[in-house]
């Protein structure tokens, strides 16, 4: 999955430039080198950069090595949707991952977020990390929305005959 776009807020978050980014991978822009070698995490990635590629959504639901949050956590056991993905970096960074349909074309949109350590979690870390997805999702809603925007207006406008007339 190349980047294609590239914010300010990402930019202060990862510490990258642009040229660093644009055109990449962002597997490997995003992940700490131990977890890039982590095979259950890279064959998720790749399933789910596949399925953007081929046009259709990453079954999110139960899928291997993709856990959102803790077991004890009361947020369905960290279940995702559909054509989403998101995986925990050992730097205690959350990257979630959502495909997006846009003028006909499958795009992937992601986020890397803090959250606290999971092991031993107390309800009120574990609320916290809940929180902290849910910001996250709001966050990643909000980008959504700005781009179907975009799209949207920037879309090719089809001419329209009249009905009847010759």
């Amino acid at each position: 999955c190349p980047a294609v776009l590239y914010s300010k807020g990402f930019a202060s978050l990862t510490g990258v430039t642009a040229d660093e980014v644009i055109g990449k991978d962002l597997f490997a822009v995003l992940l700490d080198s131990e977890l890039s070698r982590d095979p259950q995490v890279q064959n998720a990635y790749e399933a789910f950069c596949l399925a953007a590629q081929e046009g259709r959504y990453f079954p999110g639901n139960g899928a291997p090595g993709v856990s959102l949050l803790p077991e004890s956590s009361s947020f369905e056991s960290g279940r995702l949707a559909e054509g989403e993905l998101t995986f925990r970096l050992s730097s205690a960074n959350q990257v979630y991952m959502k495909q997006v349909e846009l003028d006909d074309g499958m795009f992937v949109m992601c986020l890397k977020g803090d959250v606290p350590q999971s092991s031993a979690l107390s309800q009120e870390e574990d609320g916290h990390i809940i929180r902290s997805f849910c910001e996250m999702n709001k966050n990643l809603e909000t980008a959504i929305q700005i781009m179907a925007a975009d799209f949207f207006f920037s879309a090719p406008m089809r001419r329209q005959a009249a009905t009847g007339s010759r």
